[in-house]
């Protein structure tokens, strides 16, 4: 997936904040392995950054570990099927 043609929440696409989030993670990218040819964003655990993640986390707005985090995209993926399946609007593809 490319990061610069990512699509983020509406909400975030709406107030602009996605713009700054993408410019974020194109910043610094790294190699998994000596020769990989994926790049992954590589974000700097800052004090904003460590405040916005407890705050997130307070609001129930991230998840830690694999199987809380495939329940949660398991239901959105719910959600997305059965809007798809009320509406002939196209639906494109956003980030979780």
């Amino acid at each position: 997936m490319n990061i610069s043609e990512m699509r983020f929440p509406r909400q975030l696409e709406a107030e602009g904040s996605a713009e700054s989030i993408r410019g974020e993670l194109l910043a610094r990218t790294s190699r998994l392995w000596p020769g990989g040819e994926i790049g992954v964003p590589v974000i700097t655990l800052s004090g904003p950054m460590k405040i916005a993640l407890k705050q997130a986390r307070l609001r129930s707005r991230i998840r830690f570990g694999f199987e809380p985090i495939l329940q949660k995209l398991a239901g959105e993926k719910k959600g997305i099927t059965n809007v798809r399946e009320q509406t002939d609007t196209p639906y494109g593809d956003r980030i979780s």
